[in-house]
């Protein structure tokens, strides 16, 4: 066993996003923690293969008003993501489902949904569904993001990784920022059970903060993604009225 955790450390820490050098040390750290900011080109090795993951937990919404809700996750490799709200009883209060070229968000209570282009959500930057499946679960990847944006990830003492920067280059202020904290082993490898992630959208801030437990892989599992009869489309300008719940 000690032998197999020394492997995937090993292997989490060959992982990478693009060609860079060990350059810089973060902001100031609480008392012990040190963490580097380190990219190379090497193509990440594989933590695991995995085809779904399904997971409960609970996320916190943060845009402009602040929401705390139970939630189910469910990934299929590189196709889609959804996460089902479920703040009551386990009752289905809304969804956020994410595939390739587009995003959907349904609010249950109010009979409504925003149906737009996943650039809605990335801001311009050329994520695949797959490198957001993998920031969601705190592994590096791989990209080629063009000519605008550059990609960081940072590591902790241990070689875990402790952030995402994604940003405009030449701009100190990140795209997206994402730190995890809670890795723990998985029987489809190292996955950081809390999640933090700061973008704007829309030209507003909004964070989700997300805590995972239970999770299983390669599972059968059932994502819905149609929008249900009788609701009423809403502008994706109008995302943020979603989260009043």
């Amino acid at each position: 066993m000690r032998k197999l955790l020394m492997i995937m450390m090993a292997v989490a820490m060959l992982q990478s996003c693009h060609s860079s050098k060990q350059v810089v040390t973060n902001p100031p750290l609480t008392s012990g923690q040190q963490t580097t900011t380190t990219t190379t080109t090497t193509t990440p090795a594989a933590t695991a293969a995995w085809t779904t993951m399904q997971t409960g937990g609970n996320v916190t919404i943060n845009a402009g008003k602040k929401m705390s809700s139970g939630m189910q996750m469910r990934m299929v490799r590189d196709e889609v993501i959804f996460i089902s709200l479920r703040p009551l009883l386990g009752i289905e209060v809304g969804r956020l489902i994410i595939r390739a070229d587009s995003v959907f968000v349904i609010d249950k209570l109010h009979k409504r949904y925003v149906a737009e282009d996943v650039s809605l959500i990335t801001g311009g930057v050329p994520l695949t569904v797959g490198m957001l499946q993998d920031a969601f679960l705190g592994r590096e990847f791989q990209a080629d993001l063009g000519s605008k944006f550059s990609c960081d990830f940072s590591h902790d003492t241990t070689g875990q990784v402790s952030s995402l920067n994604i940003h405009y280059k030449g701009r100190s202020q990140a795209t997206y920022q994402v730190n995890y904290a809670d890795v723990k082993y998985t029987l489809g490898g190292p996955v950081a059970h809390e999640v933090t992630i700061a973008t704007q959208i829309k030209g507003k801030d909004m964070s989700l903060e997300l805590s995972y437990n239970n999770i299983t892989w390669n599972n059968q599992v059932k994502v819905d993604t149609t929008i249900p009869k009788g609701y009423t489309r809403m502008d994706g300008k109008q995302l943020f009225s979603i989260f009043d719940l």
